[in-house]
C-alpha cells in the first residue's frame, strides 16, 4: 500500500526543466577536476614548448641549438603525453566497468604518467642545465664558444652546476606535480577509499 502511495504522489520537482549550472560553481567529480587542471598543465606546456622552440632557433652556435632542439622535443613529447593522458581521462562510467573499476583504472593511469614524466625528466635536467649554463655564459661573458669548451674548468663548472641542479630540478619538479595535481588526485583517491569501504 506504501508502494502504491509514493507511485501516485505528483513528482513536481521531476516535471520542471533542469537548472542550467551557475558560471561560479566547479564540478566535485575528482574526474572533471583532474581533467582540468590537465588542461592547464598543457597551456603551461605549450608556452614553454615554444620559448624552448624561439631560444633553440635563436641560439647561434650548433652544439647550443642541438641541446635546445632537445629540451623543445622532451617538451614537446610531455605535451603529447599530456594530451594522451587528458583525452583517455573517461569522466562517464563505462557499462563494461563498475564505478570503483574506473575511478582505480584513472588514478592508475595518472600515477603512470606521472611516474613516466618524472623518470624522463632525470635524463632531460642536465641537459637542460648544461645548456642554460652555456647560454648564460654566452650571453653575458666576452670569451667566444670555441674558448669556453676548451676550458676545462667552465666544462667541470657545467659538470658541477649538473650534479647539483639535476636533483634540485626532480624535487622542484615533485613539488609543482604535486601542487598542480595533489588536490585533485587526493579527491580521487578518496573517492575510490569511500567506494571500496
Amino acid at each position: 500500500m506504501e508502494l502504491q502511495r509514493i507511485w501516485n504522489a505528483p513528482h513536481t520537482q521531476d516535471d520542471q526543466p533542469l537548472r542550467p549550472i551557475a558560471s561560479g560553481q566547479h564540478s566535485r567529480h575528482p574526474l572533471f577536476r583532474l581533467q582540468r587542471a590537465l588542461r592547464i598543465n598543457m597551456v603551461y606546456g605549450v608556452v614553454i614548448t615554444a620559448v624552448m622552440g624561439y631560444l633553440s632557433l635563436r641560439a647561434e652556435e650548433v652544439p647550443l641549438m642541438v641541446l635546445f632542439w632537445m629540451i623543445t622535443a622532451f617538451c614537446a613529447w610531455s605535451l603529447v603525453d599530456t594530451w594522451r593522458l587528458a583525452r583517455g581521462l573517461d569522466t562517464m562510467v563505462r557499462a563494461e566497468r563498475s564505478t570503483l573499476d574506473e575511478l582505480r583504472y584513472q588514478r592508475d593511469a595518472f600515477d603512470r604518467w606521472m611516474r613516466v614524466q618524472q623518470r624522463a625528466g632525470w635524463f632531460f635536467y642536465p641537459i637542460s642545465v648544461v645548456a642554460g649554463g652555456l647560454l648564460g655564459a654566452l650571453a653575458g661573458g666576452e670569451q667566444p664558444f670555441d674558448v669556453l669548451i676548451g676550458d676545462p674548468r667552465f666544462l667541470l663548472l657545467l659538470g658541477v652546476l649538473a650534479v647539483i641542479f639535476s636533483p634540485l630540478c626532480a624535487w622542484l619538479a615533485r613539488w609543482m606535480f604535486c601542487e598542480a595535481f595533489g588536490r585533485e588526485v587526493d579527491h580521487l583517491r578518496g573517492a575510490i577509499e569511500d567506494l571500496e569501504g
